[in-house]
């Protein structure tokens, strides 16, 4: 299975499409099974992401004593359809 063009440089595609499991092209749901919720799909882009770099102890989490990475979306990401995961926008993003 490939992934659209129009996905690259898109995180956010990636993410519906983990959540969904449904391909925007042929609107075909792959492996339904294997949906990830919102929570767990957010852990994985960042805690366990940071933990799969082994830099947990300074990024992955806003904690006192790690660096403050974040970014400002243009939506409710908890709150918005599945399937309109896909258009948020990331209007700003700080890093350290």
């Amino acid at each position: 299975m490939d992934y659209p063009a129009e996905w690259d440089g898109n995180i956010w595609a990636y993410i519906e499409f983990f959540i969904t499991r449904r391909m925007p092209s042929d609107a075909i749901v792959y492996n339904a099974a294997e949906k990830m919720d919102r929570d767990t799909m957010m852990k994985a882009a960042t805690i366990w992401g940071a933990e799969q770099v082994l830099n947990e102890k300074n990024i992955g989490s806003l904690e006192p004593g790690k660096l403050a990475d974040f970014i400002v979306i243009d939506r409710d990401y908890f709150k918005i359809p599945e399937d309109q995961i896909h258009p948020v926008r990331t209007l700003l993003t700080v890093v350290g």
